[in-house]
């Protein structure tokens, strides 16, 4: 057993010393062959991509956020091989002209000026800071060009193709003999979803050109004839506007904010549903002789917010103004005779001097509008509340009255003629001096008003509360005042010849010299009345 065990020890210490040589054999190996590893940095070989840096040539962007707007970040050059040998994607020669082929052209910063390049194809071209001053370019394809801080002095671009072109903030550097800078011809022209963001356009012919989804925020259109044009889609936020002609113009729902609208021609353009408020349409300071505001006869201003904005003494003749929102509007001296305000807010609007003849103001609420010295005749006033109004120099003439709040108004002097005032409230109303001949005042309220020495002739008086009335000497011939309540009426010397006074109440109503001649008191109810009157045969 002993040396079986000593046999196992040293076999077993053996094979242990094999296994020692052998892992060092084996990390040699290891060593050996863990070098290349290392040698192996073809990964750090690859520095092309440290290398790939054109975008830091790219500079344009950088700059282009002086007018807060980036150009593309990715110029698609493709210059035709034909004019491009040595593939740079620069045409070769540039002393050429005529309809050459420059689409998608690296033409950054080149001197094209002075080149005739009619119908010449400049598609996606890369005219960046480019110059093409007194160049033709007329008829041109430029669309989806990139002329962003061009010179364009005097370059012809009508009949040019420019949609979707970069023209932001555009400019002639042109100076005429008289100090104003050389205008634009856009002639026929397609600027459909041009840029011309921040761009001088004053005076610029845009005749038969086409602009729709143009973007001309912020830019300079004084005095330009839009008149008729398509602006579906345009951009006219914070552009200047003064003077221009916008005749015919749908600009329904366009979102105007900043827009300066001083002196320009809105006449007959579509309006409606346009935030206005408190826009300035007064004289332009680029105004001529004429000094005229804006024009807006004719105009569809239906739902438009107009908002505290000063249409004074305005000519709306054919304007519509449907449900257009008025309040705080200062509408002196404007003519609305007439006029389809339904709809239309008219709260804190100035009204004054305003003609409002035949106009529907019912059940209008007219809480801080003015009044004073408007013509109101025939005009609807039904159910208006004019409690404690300033009613001065205004005319009633033939207005609608009928359950308007008439009270604490002072309505003395005024000519009532035909004036409905059916159910109104007029009770200890001063009428002085007014006149009512002719007036509906079934059904009203004047209890305790003096009415005495008026003419009531052809009045109407139908139901009307006339207890502890003043009727001294008053002339109700041939009035109708069935079922009226007369109630301790003083009737002193009044005429009531042929007068319908059927159904009334005269309880404690004193009569004394009143003349009844053909008068109906058919049922009327003469409780305790004093009848010392003439005419008749209730008189004692």
């Amino acid at each position: 057993m002993t040396s079986n065990a000593n046999i196992i020890l040293i076999g077993g210490s053996l094979g242990l010393l094999l296994l020692v040589a052998f892992g060092f054999v084996l990390s040699d190996v290891e060593l050996e062959y863990s070098e290349p590893v290392a040698e192996v940095e073809p990964v750090a070989e690859v520095e092309p991509v440290a290398e790939v840096e054109p975008v830091a040539e790219v500079e344009p962007v950088a700059e282009v956020e002086q007018v807060d707007f980036e150009p593309r970040e990715l110029v698609e050059l493709n210059c035709n091989p034909e004019i491009d040998k040595n593939n740079d994607d620069i045409p070769d020669n540039l002393d050429v002209e005529g309809s050459v082929d420059w689409s998608n052209c690296e033409l950054f910063g080149l001197d094209l000026s002075n080149l005739e390049l009619s119908g010449a194809n400049l598609s996606g071209s890369h005219l960046y800071a480019a110059d093409i001053s007194n160049t033709d370019l007329s008829y041109a394809d430029l669309s989806h060009a990139q002329i962003y801080k061009a010179n364009v002095t005097n370059t012809n671009f009508t009949h040019a193709d420019l949609s979707y072109a970069n023209l932001c903030g555009v400019r002639s550097s042109l100076i005429l003999p008289n100090g104003d800078t050389a205008t634009f011809d856009f002639t026929g022209a397609n600027l459909s979803y041009a840029d011309l963001d921040h761009s001088f356009l004053m005076n610029a012919d845009l005749t038969d050109a086409s602009v729709m989804y143009t973007n001309f925020n912020d830019a300079n259109l004084i005095r330009v004839n839009l008149s008729g044009k398509d602006l579906t889609g345009t951009i006219l936020t914070e552009a200047d506007l003064s003077d221009t002609n916008l005749t015919g113009v749908d600009l329904s729902n366009k979102d105007l904010t900043g827009t300066v609208l001083t002196g320009a021609n809105l006449s007959n353009s579509n309006l409606s549903s346009i935030d206005f408020s408190y826009k300035d349409f007064g004289i332009s300071a680029m105004s001529g002789k004429e000094k005229i505001g804006t024009i807006l006869t004719g105009a569809n201003l239906s739902n438009a917010n107009l908002t505290g904005v000063d249409l004074s003494n305005k000519d709306l003749t054919g304007t519509i103004l449907t449900g257009a929102n008025l309040s705080n509007a200062n509408l002196t001296g404007v003519d609305l005779s007439n006029k389809d305000l339904t709809g239309a807010i008219l709260t804190g609007a100035n009204l004054s001097n305003a003609n409002l003849t035949g106009v529907d103001l019912s059940n209008k609420d007219l809480t801080g509008t003015i009044l004073t010295d408007a013509n109101l005749s025939d005009t609807n006033l039904t159910g208006i509340d004019l409690a404690g109004k300033d009613l001065t120099g205004t005319i009633l003439t033939g207005a609608n009255l009928s359950n308007a709040n008439t009270s604490g108004i002072d309505i003395s002097g005024k000519d009532l003629t035909g004036t409905i005032l059916t159910e109104a409230d007029l009770s200890d109303t001063n009428l002085t001096g007014t006149i009512l001949t002719d007036a509906n005042l079934s059904n009203a309220n004047l209890t305790g008003v003096d009415l005495s020495n008026k003419d009531l002739t052809g009045a109407i008086l139908t139901g009307a509360n006339l207890s502890n009335a003043k009727l001294l000497d008053v002339n109700l011939t041939d009035v109708n005042l069935q079922n009226a309540d007369l109630r301790y009426a003083i009737l002193v010397d009044a005429n009531l010849s042929n007068a319908i006074l059927l159904d009334s109440d005269l309880t404690n109503a004193v009569l004394t010299g009143a003349i009844l001649t053909g008068a109906n008191l058919e049922n009327a109810i003469l409780t305790n009345a004093i009848l010392n009157c003439i005419g008749h045969s209730i008189c004692i």
